[in-house]
């Protein structure tokens, strides 16, 4: 028999080192957005032309830009288990944002905010869910082939070292259609596999925390170098030292992955708000809300206004502090309302039916 007081007291106790990790990726997500879309100072020309960069937009966004890296790093550690629970609630969680402020924000009626979010997979609102939704589908695929390599290390060693020759000389060196800057499932998919080798082929060492810290200080100082560098020099890569599939964004993501996991901390509170970040990116990413409010916002009023570089980089950590709080507590309220109907649906034995096809269709094709 399962004692319940003491399975309790482990879910309240358990390590919550990766859930604070979730929440502060989530908040470098959001302060990265508002240095590129909001102040425009961080020398992203290729979306904003008339920008005018500075040493410390380069800075922030230096540190900031690993987000959504670490997010994926992340998802690798633990590895994605396909099933009819995790879908629905990824697409959930996605629909009721959507349907939510487009209604409350564009006045869009019920049926037509329903019908447009429908595709919230497939359409282009949000190229972050889109491709995590594609990782999501290949996961068996993907830890099939790593399970093939889960006895063999130097395997698994070999195999990285040809997926990142592929990822950063073709790729990002050479701009290769498949994984250009990043933004796509071929980048999530390396970073899908350095997390489960990390987490397979690796063991904790908490004496190695300040060297994991200072290779991610180190890092995202060298590329903030960079950065400012090519205010004076015509630096061949300029356009692309803040693409996610850079080598150096890559490193400083895994140190910071690797900072974490050496770290110990136990909170019921962090625990309970980790289940609610993916919230965060859909409302502030949402084309309702960031594009046509927030952002708006900081570049017309707080970067036009504040004229000292550090108390503007003040006033925005405090307001994208106040935003991530404010979206996890919002998505408490929504978990009220949608787990009841998350619970009934997730009771639709949809595995077996799929299951049921495939030996149907296996059948047929013998």
């Amino acid at each position: 028999m399962v004692n319940t007081k003491t399975t309790i007291v482990e879910n309240i106790t358990r390590k919550s080192n990766f859930e604070l990790l979730r929440i502060i990726t989530m908040l470098f997500i959001v302060l990265h957005h508002f240095v590129v879309h909001g102040l425009r100072i961080a020398g992203y020309s290729r979306l904003y032309p008339e920008e005018h960069p500075t040493n410390v937009g380069f800075l922030l966004n230096s540190f900031f830009v690993i987000g959504v890296n670490v997010f994926v790093l992340i998802s690798g550690y633990f590895s994605i288990k396909q099933s009819w629970k995790s879908f629905l609630r990824l697409y959930a969680i996605c629909l009721f944002y959507n349907v939510l402020l487009a209604v409350l924000i564009e006045n869009y009626s019920l049926f037509a905010a329903l019908k447009d979010s429908i595709r919230i997979f497939s359409d282009n609102k949000y190229w972050f869910i889109t491709d995590y939704f594609l990782l999501w589908l290949i996961s068996p695929v993907l830890n099939s082939v790593i399970e093939g390599m889960k006895g063999n290390k130097q395997k698994f060693i070999l195999f990285l070292i040809l997926f990142a020759v592929f990822e950063f000389y073709f790729g990002w060196f050479w701009k290769g259609a498949y994984s250009f800057n990043g933004y796509n499932l071929w980048n999530f998919m390396f970073l899908y596999f350095i997390g489960r080798f990390i987490s397979l082929h690796t063991k904790e060492n908490h004496s190695l925390r300040k060297w994991y810290l200072f290779t991610y200080l180190f890092i995202s100082l060298v590329t903030a170098f960079l950065m400012i560098q090519t205010q004076f020099d015509d630096i061949r890569l300029k356009d692309r030292l803040y693409d996610y599939n850079s080598p150096l964004i890559i490193i400083a993501s895994v140190a910071f992955l690797l900072l974490f996991r050496n770290i110990n901390i136990k909170s019921k509170a962090i625990n309970w708000l980790a289940s609610s970040v993916l919230a965060i990116y859909l409302i502030t990413e949402s084309p309702w809300v960031g594009p046509k409010y927030l952002y708006p916002f900081i570049y017309n009023y707080m970067e036009k206004t504040v004229e000292n570089g550090w108390l503007l980089t003040l006033y925005i950590f405090l307001l994208a502090i106040a935003i991530v709080i404010a979206c996890l507590l919002i998505d408490r309220i929504r978990i009220l309302i949608s787990k009841p109907i998350e619970n009934l649906l997730c009771k639709i034995p949809v595995e077996r039916y799929i299951k049921r096809a495939i030996y149907e269709l296996d059948k047929l094709i013998q």
